[in-house]
């Protein structure tokens, strides 16, 4: 029962040692069932016990399920600027890919263009060679730096940040 008590209004022996005015070392020899309770004693523990109403369910108490629903209504607005911050990161991280690929498009034609100029040395000079293979090399480092693996990595930004966007709505409109 004390074990109990402790558990569920978050307190240490001492405290019910301190409401009780019995020392904290008799309580704890109740606790391993050492003692038996005095009457006195007993009578402070039961008030503590009784309030408990463990037998009953959490959602059928009256004080409890006043304080669940006022507690929606403040999670409420919380929600609501999360789902704020939220669509701010998927509007920038959706912008941000659509820009890598579009510049990974160019960026990959440019290249194809420049391999079908080094294909071709019969129509082109020497000047273009040159010309195509610098450019060839720069649109390499292009696309390393907005590579592969950093699209599939905002792809996924973008997806779990949709999810969570939906998860959110879906808890506020429950």
């Amino acid at each position: 029962m004390l074990k109990e008590i402790c558990t569920y209004f978050n307190v240490n022996m001492a405290s019910i040692a301190n409401y009780t005015n019995a020392s904290l070392h008799t309580l704890k020899s109740l606790a391993t069932q050492r003692r038996q309770y005095n009457i006195t004693l007993l009578n402070k523990v039961l008030v503590l016990y009784k309030a408990l109403l463990i037998k009953t369910p959490v959602k059928e108490l009256s004080y409890a399920n006043q304080y669940l629903n006022n507690e929606k209504q403040n999670a409420i607005i919380y929600l609501q600027q999360e789902i704020q911050k939220t669509q701010k990161q998927l509007h920038f991280y959706t912008n941000t890919l659509k820009k890598m690929k579009t510049k990974r498009e160019v960026f990959l034609r440019g290249l194809n263009a420049c391999n079908i100029l080094l294909q071709n040395p019969t129509t082109v000079n020497n000047n273009t060679t040159h010309w195509a293979q610098l450019r060839k090399k720069h649109l390499q480092q292009k696309l390393t730096e907005t590579s592969l693996h950093k699209q599939i990595i905002l792809t996924a930004k973008v997806k779990s940040l949709q999810t969570k966007l939906t998860a959110i709505q879906n808890a506020i409109n429950r």
